[in-house]
């Protein structure tokens, strides 16, 4: 895609956060309009009122009772624009966020959520998977906690190809239903400072194991004695006295065999599923994974949706036992045992599926943070994925976190296996970032997303990388040990199965003739393994006659150019075959006032 191309798509973005501004300003007035309308419609219900009781006349209390209905017609208005206006802001800071993945301009987008992956990952810190201005941050686009932990687990390591392409065509189909991937977006959005809520389903599996037992039975029968008693009573069929019959045996149930458990609090972090669900089902498509996941959300023919919301009006019917209703409801018809009976009916249906909803939803909108990475980057192109594939060849490959403007792509061809791609090339000239691109690129395909290139093919391969390695003072390892363990964790992988390796100025922590020796060795492990890989280097004598008919090597260059202010350093990041033909250290302690002859 060209730069007019990707200006279009801005010029799109900026149009779609115009339409949703003014459409906030809209509901906002009216939602001030009914707020004061509200605040008048009180005031003559006050009036009507006071005048009602002074002059006792009829009239006057159906006056102030027409009032109160005004009044109530505007808090239902009120709450309901309310409603409107909540989503339409949920709209209007999802398109923002949109212009800013367009223009990768992170400090725009809300701060990435922590994963739990390890330290020791093989990728994700080398490649900036996570963090700040990181690829999942680019990415996330889930609202759930569900959904953001699938995503994370797709892109922290691979399921294979096959995966990778059953989520791969769901996402192309997904990529183009911009409406669609908006609304599920803002189904699930939630208010600023509220953390998407981790849902444990095991309360409500405990709660479908249990059925109606003798208390429930005792309830229904106190609850029907009850009303009907009272009904007697009134038709003066039976003396009061005989009420308290029901009334003891409720006050009993309620203090003797009170209900199990607090399905109620348990289930708070399924209320925000429950939002996203009816857009979930709503998916459209044939491919095997979409159909898949609307078969999952339907019970006998009934979609979750449904069965959730139908739960959690049941919910609502919990009063809690400081409230000063509850008392007087249980000594009348024992409300908890009541409650609980239904609840436990419902969650019979429902626990059976709840794992399988959940697993579903998450799945769903990863593969819409997949798809949206797509719409919002036509450049990229959705990879060739083949297990019988021993290489990974780039077309034109980028780093996805580069904007479009600045990005600098290149043609890479890794493997097979017993071949290595040696990068050379001076400081700052884009060796690491080459490394970078193939990596992420690699993920992103593995994932069942598309790449930051023209075109990708590339077979199965799991990714580890050694590229930031530290040291630890707390456990006593130095920056040589803590790299060697890296490589070895790096060729034990490769010995056990296809890796790619990305290897970044290996064994840097020790003096160049030992660190010559050590990286070479390195290399001639990882060439008898299954693994294919890229190793970045400034030591140009690193390639001796015994590894070159082995090695592809490449290399990236600085140039100068003269300019007003003298000469300048600049580089074009492109990969050029062959040997870098010298290094700049000198040249860049120079530039910065540092060189032999600037002292």
């Amino acid at each position: 895609m060209t730069e007019e191309n990707g200006a279009n798509l801005i010029e799109h973005m900026q149009a779609r956060i115009t339409a949703a501004e003014q459409a906030h300003a809209n509901l906002t007035e009216r939602w001030n309009s009914i707020s004061n309308a509200r605040l008048i419609a009180i005031v003559p219900f006050i009036g009507l009122g006071f005048w009602w009781l002074r002059t006792g006349e009829r009239f006057w209390l159906f006056a102030a009772l027409l009032a109160l209905a005004v009044f109530f017609v505007a808090v239902w208005q009120h709450n309901r624009v309310g409603a409107m206006r909540r989503e339409a802001g949920f709209r209007l800071g999802y398109r923002r966020e949109q212009l800013a993945r367009i223009e990768r301009g992170f400090d725009r987008l809300p701060a990435p959520r922590p994963t739990n992956l390890p330290a020791d990952h093989p990728y994700a810190n080398d490649l900036d998977l996570v963090g700040q201005g990181s690829v999942l941050h680019l990415i996330d686009t889930t609202e759930t906690a569900i959904g953001f932990a699938t995503l994370v687990d797709w892109l922290s390591r691979s399921d294979g190809v096959g995966q990778a392409l059953d989520r791969q065509q769901g996402a192309m189909r997904l990529a183009g239903d911009e409406a669609w991937c908006e609304d599920l977006a803002v189904a699930g959005s939630l208010p600023d400072g509220i953390e998407p809520a981790t849902f444990d389903p095991g309360a409500l599996k405990a709660y479908g194991q249990r059925s109606i037992a003798v208390p429930h039975v005792l309830a229904l029968i106190g609850t029907v004695a009850m009303l009907v008693g009272v009904g007697l009573y009134f038709a003066g069929v039976i003396p009061g006295t005989l009420l308290l019959f029901p009334l003891a045996l409720n006050a009993g149930l309620t203090f003797v065999a009170p209900p199990e458990g607090n399905l109620h609090d348990s289930l708070r972090g399924l209320r925000q599923l429950r939002q996203v669900l009816p857009v979930v089902e709503q998916v459209e498509g044939s491919e095997p994974i979409l159909s898949r996941a609307r078969e999952n959300l339907y019970h006998d023919g009934v979609p979750a949706s449904h069965l959730l919301s139908r739960l959690d009006r049941q919910l609502a019917a919990v009063i809690p036992k400081g409230s000063i209703l509850w008392f007087p409801l249980q000594l009348a018809v024992n409300w908890d045992l009541l409650v609980d009976g239904v609840l436990i009916r419902s969650a019979n249906v429902v626990a059976p599926h709840i794992e399988q909803w959940i697993a579903t939803i998450g799945e769903i909108e990863a593969l819409a943070a997949l798809a949206n990475l797509k719409f919002l980057n036509p450049e990229f192109a959705w990879p060739a994925l083949s297990a019988d594939l021993d290489k990974i060849t780039i077309q034109s490959g980028g780093h996805p976190l580069i904007p479009l403007d600045r990005r600098v792509t290149n043609d890479v061809s890794v493997g097979p296996a017993g071949s290595v791609m040696i990068v050379t090339g001076s400081n700052m000239a884009g060796k690491s970032t080459l490394l970078r691109t193939v990596g992420l690129n690699a993920v992103l395909a593995l994932a069942g997303g598309p790449v930051c290139a023209q075109s990708m093919e590339m077979g199965q391969f799991n990714v580890w990388s050694s590229v930031r390695v530290q040291d630890s003072l707390a456990q006593g390892v130095s920056l040589f040990m803590a790299e060697l363990v890296r490589l070895r964790q790096v060729v034990d992988a490769a010995r056990s199965g296809p890796v790619l390796y990305l290897l970044d100025e290996i064994l840097h922590g020790t003096n160049t003739s030992e660190r010559r020796i050590a990286a070479r060795t390195v290399i001639w492990h990882l060439l008898r393994t299954h693994g294919v890989g890229m190793v970045s280097t400034h030591d140009l004598e690193l390639i001796d006659a015994d590894l070159q008919p082995h090695t592809t090597i490449v290399h990236l260059v600085d140039q100068i150019r003269q300019t007003a202010n003298g000469p300048e350093m600049y580089f074009d990041y492109k990969v050029r075959p062959g040997m870098a033909p010298s290094s700049n250290a000198l040249r860049l302690l120079e530039l910065v006032g540092l060189g032999p002859d600037q002292a």
